[in-house]
This record gives C-alpha cells, structure tokens and sequence, in this order.
C-alpha cells in the first residue's frame, strides 16, 4: 500500500520505492527525503503499477530482488504505461543476487547498485540517473520539433 505523498513544492522529485522488506525501505525512505527527495514508498509489484498508472514519478527504485521474476514484470508492464515509458529504474541487489540482474534489465530496468551503498553514493547514482532522464526528454523533445519542421520545409 503507497504512503501517502507528503506536501512538497512543485519541482519536488518523486522517487516510487518498491521494497517488500518495511524497515529497510523506511530507513532508506528517511535518508532520501532528509536529501530533498519526496518518496513514495509500495511494498508490491501491483501497488507500484497502480501507482505509476495514477500517478509520475521521476525515477523508482526497486529493491529485494529475491524474484527477479516480480522485478522483471514490474519493468515490463512499467514500459507499458505511456507516462512511465521512460522513466529510469535503479535495481539495489545484493551481491549474491548478481545473477538475476540480466533478467531484470533485459525487461526494462534502467541500472543497478550491489547494496550496500556506502554514505551519498544512493543518492549520487540518483541524480546521475536523474540527469540523464532530463537529457534523453530534451533530446527526445527536440527530435519532435525538428521532425515538424522538416515536414512544414
């Protein structure tokens, strides 16, 4: 079930963290937000599609890949939702997990982090992310407007 968003300012990012395991998502929850992220936390694939259907998110993160299966379909059925089609997925594994890693960026995820991460590096990776969303819409966003320019010439 989502938390229900916190009041934040209109250019807030919103970060949808899928973690099955409470405590873990909380403590990492409260490091994101103490950066300025507004985070919203689901603790299943359902929940987190529900969300993304009702809702933009700038970047999710998923964690827990014990099934790389359920990670796998949630990358899957997000690339379905047109508004989430481009939006960036950061898989956190554990090092055992390595494994399961190719299944879940074959289906759409965007990168991966071994956990743990050590003190800013979460956040840093997020915003690397974050950046090279921003880049790929301007560019996505300038090849419409060239395109129509080209057909008006």
């Amino acid at each position: 079930m989502p938390r229900p968003p916190k009041p934040t300012g209109s250019g807030a990012i919103t970060i949808l963290f899928l973690d099955g395991d409470a405590e873990a998502r909380h403590r990492a929850t409260h490091d994101l937000e103490a950066a300025g992220y507004h985070v919203c936390e689901v603790d299943d694939v359902d929940s987190a599609l529900d969300f993304t259907r009702e809702r933009p998110v700038d970047l999710v993160l998923l964690d827990s890949l014990a099934e790389a299966e359920s990670g796998g379909r949630f990358c899957r059925e997000l690339r379905q939702i047109p508004s989430a089609e481009f939006t960036p997925v950061l898989i956190l594994i554990e090092a055992e997990e390595s494994e399961s890693v190719q299944q879940v960026l074959e289906c759409g995820a965007s990168d991966f982090a071994i956990k743990p991460l050590q003190g800013n590096l979460l956040r840093y990776r997020i915003e690397s992310m974050l950046r090279t969303a921003r880049m790929a819409e301007e560019l996505r966003v300038s090849e419409k407007r060239l395109a129509t320019a080209q057909r008006i010439a």
